[in-house]
């Protein structure tokens, strides 16, 4: 897409939040490219820092470089190659996907990521629910503008599923949506899916039940 970059900054200065962390596409010539055969978006809810950060801090640059072992890196890496195994004729297991290094920094760099709020939580990993609602709606307008620039064929929507659908779509609670057998929803509205999902940072005795969900639900997607 020609001047993407310039064009994501132009809606992201609109924002009426302070201190943003500009997110979207992590690398633009393979993500617009006719060789890349889906287009993946994640919608997350926010991150999280406790450091103080430099002034030259890129979340992008974060992104594609400072790979975790652990958590929503490994996790979105997982997601995307079995999305591109599924989307491309293939077959896959979670159990066969990769989240080490080299894959996970391979697979950030076929994804767009959009943070509902645009500044980071510097208080608590936890999102505070009392007040993310709200943000997500005020920020509504500028999500709109970031997805369509975007253009996805498959949001993965990591907590947010519910809020996505009311204020960008602007449906209500069921309306809409597919429900996978031992899988999460999804919908096809307006021709472009979306997919109800934990946070891709799940571990612990929820992930053996997130991984499984998700692979059910992509494959009943895909195949």
């Amino acid at each position: 897409m020609e001047n993407y970059n310039e064009k994501m900054k132009a809606i992201l200065n609109n924002s009426v939040e302070e201190n943003i962390w500009h997110d979207g596409v992590l690398c633009p010539d393979f993500y617009f490219s006719p060789e890349n055969s889906v287009k993946i978006l994640f919608l997350l809810r926010e991150a999280y820092i406790e450091e103080p950060l430099k002034p030259t801090f890129n979340f992008i640059n974060h992104l594609l470089t400072e790979s975790k072992s652990k958590g929503t890196h490994p996790n979105i890496a997982r997601i995307t190659q079995m999305i591109y195994a599924l989307k491309n004729g293939g077959s896959s297991t979670w159990s066969e996907l990769s989240g080490k290094e080299t894959e996970r920094k391979e697979s950030m760099k076929k994804i767009a990521l959009i943070n509902a709020k645009k500044s980071p939580n510097r208080e608590s990993k936890q999102t505070d629910w009392k007040t993310f609602p709200a943000i997500f709606e005020q920020n509504g307008p500028l999500l709109i503008q970031q997805i369509e620039l975007c253009n996805p064929d498959i949001i993965i929507c990591g907590g947010v599923y519910d809020l996505y659908k009311k204020i960008i779509l602007g449906v209500e609670d069921n309306e809409h949506d597919i429900e996978v057998p031992n899988g999460f929803r999804y919908t096809n509205y307006g021709g472009r899916i979306a997919v109800d999902s934990y946070h891709p940072a799940t571990y612990g005795r929820v992930f053996s039940v997130f991984s499984s969900k998700i692979e059910n639900t992509l494959k009943q997607i895909y195949q």
